[in-house]
């Protein structure tokens, strides 16, 4: 609390010397604000349990859009930038990602590491090519509403919008009393599975748009939890007993 007192201070006095504008601000949240910082990444019961309440309680596009940041450890950014025909490859299944989307925009990605090819399995194309099918269903009429075919759309047809998913988490969350996560929880959540199955952290990096460096930085409770496994290991492979001194030594 010691510190949004702190910035609470910077940005009154910002806003009172009209450095910044009054309406962009608001007083954060800070209820659960620890509870964040301790989490990053969800068990494999608890994203059970959040995808298969958003495939029966809520709508398609939430179901969609939760299942592919799973299941590709993709930036939420990189998810709304996607396009059906330059993007979405079904023949060769293959995802494509070169760009981002934010407030802005659609732009190009910071790094080249986010240039990739992410390959679709069965379960990322399955989904895909049902949600193409209420998507075609929806463009009947609002085609006017994506001129540029971006993947995800609201039921009105817009393409969603920077703080869709945020919305609709916070929503389940609340409803269904699960512990609160954030949209990038579910790219933590991929890299720590492959980690943990001991994919190559080069293969990690490449399929997330990181570098290496980065996975090292970021995943290193992962990395620990294999040390304290391979250490582990070494038990059941041999068994030593307690020293024991010699009586003939001892004299």
């Amino acid at each position: 609390m010691s510190i949004f007192r702190r910035m609470n201070a910077i940005f009154t006095f910002a806003i009172k010397n009209e450095i910044l504008d009054r309406k962009k601000f608001s007083s954060p949240n800070l209820s659960r604000a620890t509870e964040s910082i301790k989490r990053n990444a969800l068990s494999i019961d608890e994203i059970t349990k959040v995808l298969e309440i958003a495939r029966t309680k809520y709508k398609i596009t939430h179901y969609a859009c939760l299942s592919l940041l799973f299941l590709t450890g993709m930036r939420v950014g990189e998810l709304r930038a996607l396009q059906w025909e330059t993007d979405i490859d079904f023949e060769n299944n293959v995802i494509h990602i070169n760009k981002t989307k934010d407030r802005y925009g659609s732009r190009t990605p910071k790094t080249k590491n986010s240039y990739r090819k992410f390959p679709m399995n069965a379960n990322i194309k399955s989904i895909l090519l049902d949600y193409k099918k209420w998507y075609d269903d929806v463009m009947e009429t609002y085609k006017f509403r994506n001129p540029d075919g971006y993947v995800f759309i609201t039921y009105a047809g817009d393409p969603i919008g920077e703080r869709y998913l945020k919305r609709i988490i916070d929503l389940i969350c609340e409803r269904e009393k699960i512990t609160h996560f954030t949209p990038h929880y579910l790219r933590h959540t991929f890299v720590t599975i492959q980690l943990s199955n001991k994919i190559p952290v080069s293969t990690v990096a490449a399929l997330v748009g990181d570098t290496p460096e980065t996975i090292y930085k970021v995943y290193a409770h992962s990395f620990e939890k294999d040390e304290v496994h391979a250490s582990n290991l070494m038990d059941k492979i041999i068994n030593l007993s307690s020293f024991k001194e010699s009586e003939e030594i001892k004299k």
